[in-house]
């Protein structure tokens, strides 16, 4: 009860005096737990560019805040770090970001910051053994497509046969020269350590290129059931013929973010006779005018057992979500689909971004390949 009450309280609006700040800092993926944030920058009233100037309170799992009273001033500038000026908050490649401004709206000014890595960590990018599948053609559909397929660890020193994870939008999973965003979900650095953890299986993870198409693609009712088709009658005996998988539907899972997670949330419902796990990152159920409630109306529960991770921020696109989220467990709940049968989380500050999903993709990660 205690942790509720301080989840609902951090989200009222301060008391507001003359110049109220509150900043709101994500950490990335590759923060380690104990370790601590700093604001430091020409603050008013404070010490100037002293780098451990101002301690960061942590308030959730990589996110960090800190409430500042301005008087006479109404901008500063400043940045992060972890306590030195060798780990300043930096960009994926591990260039260090220029001062940042903080500029005061009337009297309360909330700024909600994202960090990609830090200067002193390895610039991300691909991490194994990742083979890359050119123009693999996805019939019935028609546009090609590349497939990014990263390999577990122990994959070429044993013969061991590994559960398959599919994931969309797979430009966006492995490497942030491949991603549209600059930045990467970093399934492959977060896999590697869990793995090296013992706290999830080793898998093999197919990454697919999202299309020109890909809200048709990825919602059911339009191309979606022609894109479920792709992935269990190309896709799949394609992967299981080339690597050794483990075929059974108790192995193969499916994972995606927005309308990838919309996607995987469907063709699992659809076909509980192939997969048996799916990770549905930031959904937005009422996409493309409640497609996924009409969708849902004409179908009878999954034949077999399934579990659902569903998931959502509560900052800026995805601060919309929960109550559509909610309503969509209320149906799910109404049809009869048992209650264990989904793990509902909600990312404090998160918002609808590959930093986020990177920040938080351990979560479904373990939920899915839970040893």
């Amino acid at each position: 009860m205690v942790g509720l009450l301080k989840f609902f309280f951090l989200f009222l609006p301060l008391a507001v005096n003359a110049g109220t700040v509150e900043l709101i800092v994500n950490a990335p993926f590759n923060t380690e737990e104990k370790e601590e944030l700093y604001l430091t920058g020409n603050i008013p009233g404070h010490c100037q560019w002293q780098v451990k100037c101002l301690k960061l309170e942590k308030i959730f799992d990589k996110t960090f805040r800190k409430v500042l009273e301005l008087k006479d001033h109404n901008e500063f500038d400043f940045k992060i770090t972890r306590g030195s000026w060798e780990t300043e908050a930096a960009s994926s490649s591990g260039r260090i970001y220029p001062n940042r401004t903080i500029k005061l709206k009337e009297d309360y000014t909330k700024l909600v910051l994202n960090i990609a890595n830090w200067s002193d960590k390895k610039a991300h990018g691909v991490t194994g053994k990742l083979i890359t599948v050119k123009n693999f053609l996805p019939s019935p559909l028609k546009e090609k497509k590349t497939l990014w397929i990263w390999l577990p660890p122990s994959y070429d020193s044993s013969k061991k046969t590994y559960p398959v994870l599919y994931m969309h939008d797979g430009q966006n999973v492995f490497d942030p020269k491949t991603s549209g965003f600059g930045n990467e979900w970093s399934v492959d650095e977060v896999m590697t350590a869990l793995i090296k953890e013992k706290k999830i299986k080793e898998a093999i993870v197919v990454a697919i290129q999202s299309g020109s198409n890909r809200n048709g693609e990825y919602t059911y009712n339009r191309q979606g059931h022609l894109y479920a088709d792709f992935l269990i009658k190309t896709l799949k005996p394609y992967i299981d013929s080339n690597y050794r998988t483990k075929t059974d539907r108790k192995n193969t899972y499916l994972m995606g973010s927005s309308m990838g997670a919309l996607i995987s949330f469907t063709i699992l419902y659809k076909h509980s006779e192939v997969f048996s796990k799916a990770g549905a990152i930031s959904l937005p159920p009422f996409a493309h005018d409640d497609t996924l409630f009409k969708w849902l109306k004409k179908q009878n529960l999954p034949k077999n057992p399934v579990q659902f991770y569903i998931d959502h921020g509560t900052h800026g696109q995805d601060g919309s979500y929960l109550e559509h989220v909610h309503r969509l467990l209320r149906v799910l709940e109404k049809k009869g689909l048992p209650k264990k049968s989904i793990k509902y989380e909600v990312a404090p500050y998160a918002d609808h971004t590959e930093l986020d999903w990177a920040r938080r993709v351990e979560k479904p990660l373990l939920y899915l390949l839970s040893i």
